[in-house]
């Protein structure tokens, strides 16, 4: 048996394994075999269970007007919109700086778009289809296409991130949709930046003078 023990039965072929306990008169019985069940079971057992963890997606649609559009690498970009029920908001377009998608987002274009991310607060990515070409209708139209591109970058500077607000969002769809009517669209823009000046806090009263107090020119 000291052969046995210092070469070990798992080097033994079958042959020497008898040759080897006939010469030493031990005619117990060789280790029993492992279940290959059993030990599959057993290394199950010393494995801690993972956790499973749900993989949920923030995600809402709504409708919202184009700020603009930003190449992001290769061929992606970032689309920043202001939306009616989710306010002002970005998020990555795949494929976006090809001709054919950066179109119909230009600044001023109504868009129904969609908007997934992991988590509420990353860039997250959109999906977005034209309800409205603004940008391409008053391209001809210098006046108008700098209404609308003022209209844009007001929106984008003076806004906070991710507050809804719907009444200014339904004045600047109207004010867009008379971008036409060069006789009408001028004065409401002005009553329109009033407005964006009261809802962010500033209102100003300009039925009388603030030097002077009258109110007779």
């Amino acid at each position: 048996m000291a052969l046995l023990q210092k070469v070990g039965p798992s080097r033994l072929n079958a042959r020497y394994w008898v040759e080897v306990v006939l010469a030493s008169g031990d005619v117990g019985q060789p280790p029993a075999k492992v279940n290959t069940a059993d030990r599959a079971s057993q290394s199950r057992a010393c494995v801690p269970h993972a956790r499973a963890y749900a993989s949920v997606m923030a995600e809402w649609s709504d409708q919202a007007i184009s700020l603009g559009l930003r190449r992001f690498g290769e061929t992606g970009a970032i689309l920043e919109v202001f939306a009616r029920e989710q306010g002002r908001r970005r998020g990555m377009v795949y494929g976006g700086a090809s001709q054919k998608k950066r179109a119909p987002m230009q600044p001023g274009n109504t868009l129904s778009v969609t908007w997934k991310a992991r988590a509420d607060d990353s860039l997250g990515f959109f999906t977005a289809e034209t309800e409205s070409e603004r940008a391409a209708v008053h391209m001809a139209d210098g006046e108008a296409l700098a209404g609308l591109s003022a209209l844009a970058e007001l929106l984008s500077a003076a806004l906070p991130e991710g507050e809804a607000k719907p009444a200014l969002y339904d004045a600047a769809e109207t004010l867009l949709d008379l971008l036409d009517n060069n006789d009408v669209w001028p004065a409401l823009f002005v009553r329109w930046e009033l407005g964006l000046l009261q809802m962010l806090g500033y209102g100003l009263d300009l039925s009388t003078c603030a030097v002077s107090g009258s109110n007779d020119g």
